[in-house]
């Protein structure tokens, strides 16, 4: 899933609209709490204190979603999903 980038008050903070409360419910991690003046992106852990989540990259900021970046990158890390034996060569987001 994707991060957004906001400015609050001039500073630049990182946040991920990803996970509402009742996905965090279903998934048993905490709702991370946008505050305005910190970072909130991450479900590091879960509710009972498990690895949960870690961000091992980031690409960086764009100034639209880079379908072709997502794309290519979605082929590298995930190439199962395109072996599907048919002659699809549509790939949708």
């Amino acid at each position: 899933h994707g991060m957004i980038n906001l400015k609050v008050n001039g500073k630049w903070l990182k946040a991920s609209p990803a996970f509402n409360a009742s996905l965090c419910e279903l998934l048993r991690v905490p709702p991370v709490d946008f505050d305005g003046e910190n970072d909130s992106f991450l479900q590091q852990f879960d509710g009972e204190g498990n690895q949960f989540m870690e961000y091992t990259d980031d690409y960086g900021h764009f100034e639209d979603v880079p379908l072709e970046f997502m794309k290519q990158n979605i082929k590298e890390h995930y190439p199962h999903i395109f072996d599907r034996g048919d002659d699809e060569t549509e790939f949708r987001l």
